[in-house]
């Protein structure tokens, strides 16, 4: 029984003790974080940090001649260090940084090659035209054109389609980000689109992927409003182009205060959009030949009853809306045409004349007397700027009262005419 004894003891103490060593060098600084599970109890946090302490003690590894055992132990008391047990495995800050850094490069490869995108030069387009100054330009795109008032009709066509434009593609923008969509490619169609406005030109792929590394950090909730604030500056954005103004400033005047300039819409080109809607197209493609003649409020300010003095030379009765700002007057009806006129003047003792535009809002008659002079508002002093309404390009020839007039007429019968009154800004 001794000897079996014996014999037992000396076959256990030959077993090696300690964890495996790895071939050749055991002392590394090269780290490998990786993600475990651990049972959600402080204990069990504690346990796993001792054991973690416990490889960074010699006798944790194999026994050899060279006494590598310290190497190892070393190599961990490292590891150990670089690892912030206490937060939970916050030293994987590092780590999700770089799973980012994948991401936002794996979504630019993505679609890198997307036909909005080139590698080249991005195309500027300029403009010579000055709105309203000399002589209009000969062509509008592809369509002979002989005043500035047909070229006024096109331009505010494509200012409107613009700004639904910034519209639309701001509906995209906050849906881009709420669901992490805003790829490279993305991001080059919404650039070109508001660039080259109806032209098939890309935008430069720098440009893109600066704003795509950019957008992973962007807020689900980041344009939210975007759309409804372009919409309110809708007016001025469309002015902007209709006069030469600064469109840039005016897409900045209204997102500004947001922040949607800054993440995104800093870097459309706006002076090339400018130039492609004032010229037509870049000389080889063009826009569509479409019009529209409610543009005219540029340059104007809408006046209240504060501001003018109006007096019916022929009518019934004449009102003002507070809220609307607009007007509305009846005419008196005869054996003829009913006519209504009505003189503008600064104030009662109508020592001034003031030089208004007229905007038509609504008739309740449709037939004319004289279509020519249907709805304008005019002046006769020589040498003034002929004004008048929406949908009349010139004036009748009208010359037995020398005062500032609107003027009206339709078929015999009494009606009411409303209209809104500007003054050159």
């Amino acid at each position: 029984m001794p000897f079996s004894q014996g014999a037992s003891k000396a076959k256990t103490l030959s077993k090696p003790r300690g964890y495996p060593l790895p071939d050749g060098e055991c002392y590394t600084e090269d780290l490998c974080p990786v993600v475990i599970c651990v049972p959600n109890k402080d204990e069990y946090f504690q346990a796993l940090w001792g054991t973690m302490h416990y490889l960074a003690t010699w006798i944790a590894w194999q026994r050899d001649d060279d006494k590598r055992g310290k190497d190892a132990a070393a190599a961990w008391q490292f590891a150990n260090a670089s690892t912030e047990i206490g937060d939970r495995m916050g030293c994987l800050d590092e780590l999700q940084t770089d799973v980012n850094n994948i991401l936002t490069l794996l979504r630019s490869k993505k679609d890198c090659c997307d036909s909005n995108i080139t590698y080249n030069t991005q195309t500027i387009i300029v403009t010579t035209i000055t709105p309203g100054v000399g002589d209009p330009p000969d062509t509008w795109g592809d369509e002979a054109i002989t005043t500035w008032a047909e070229w006024g009709e096109y331009v505010c066509y494509h200012a409107h389609a613009y700004v639904d434009k910034l519209v639309e593609h701001a509906e995209t923008l906050h849906a881009a980000t709420a669901i992490g969509a805003m790829g490279i490619g993305t991001i080059g169609a919404i650039l070109a689109g508001l660039t080259f406005i109806g032209l098939a030109i890309p935008v430069t792929w720098l440009i893109a992927a600066g704003i795509a590394a950019a957008a992973l950090y962007f807020a689900e909730d980041l344009f939210e409003d975007t759309a409804t604030n372009i919409q309110a500056a809708r007016q001025d954005i469309v002015c902007a182009l209709l006069t030469g103004g600064d469109l840039a400033q005016a897409v900045e005047d209204a997102l500004a205060s947001a922040g949607d300039w800054d993440n995104f819409f800093q870097h459309v080109d706006y002076a090339t959009a400018s130039a492609i809607i004032q010229e037509g197209g870049d000389g080889t493609e063009f826009l569509e030949s479409e019009t529209k003649d409610d543009c005219a409020d540029c340059g104007y300010d809408l006046l209240g009853e504060e501001d003018v003095y109006l007096e019916k030379i022929t009518g019934e009765a004449l009102e003002y809306d507070e809220v609307t700002k607009i007007w509305r007057g009846r005419s008196a009806g005869s054996a003829g045409c009913a006519n209504l006129d009505i003189r503008y003047w600064t104030d009662a003792t109508k020592t001034v004349r003031l030089h208004v535009r007229i905007e038509s809002i609504s008739c309740d008659k449709d037939t004319t007397c004289g279509g020519a002079d249907h709805h304008r508002g005019f002046e006769l002093d020589p040498g003034w700027t002929e004004v008048y309404g929406y949908d009349h390009p010139t004036l009748p020839g009208i010359d037995d009262d020398p005062v500032q007039r609107q003027y009206a007429t339709h078929t015999t019968g009494n009606y009411w005419y409303e209209f809104r009154l500007y003054a050159a800004t």
